[in-house]
């Protein structure tokens, strides 16, 4: 079998729809927090639209569960942001 083939079998495309207003906060300062997910899953390929599009989707590539746990610490992140948000009333003030 071929060595390629095999590495290719194993890769999985999904697409996550966040809402465009969390993009720079999940890539944080310099990439930093978007590699850092990235290095933790695997090296799964966090792909985030131009900031110009206004999309929501954003693809992750890489090994099924890789993929997937990538996709759930995205979303938890988000998460996280809406709690605090419950937690701290404070924190709405002045955000966009």
């Amino acid at each position: 079998m071929n060595f390629k083939f095999q590495l290719q079998a194993n890769v999985t495309e999904i697409d996550v729809m966040i809402p465009a207003k969390f993009h720079n906060t999940l890539i944080g300062a310099g990439g930093k927090m978007v590699q850092s997910i990235s290095e933790d899953c695997g090296g799964v390929q966090i792909k985030f639209p131009d900031a110009k599009s206004k999309s929501d989707r954003v693809i992750l590539i890489g090994p099924s569960d890789d993929v997937v746990k990538a996709r759930e610490i995205l979303l938890g992140r988000i998460w996280e942001y809406f709690i605090n948000l419950t937690r701290f009333p404070a924190l709405r003030c002045n955000r966009h």
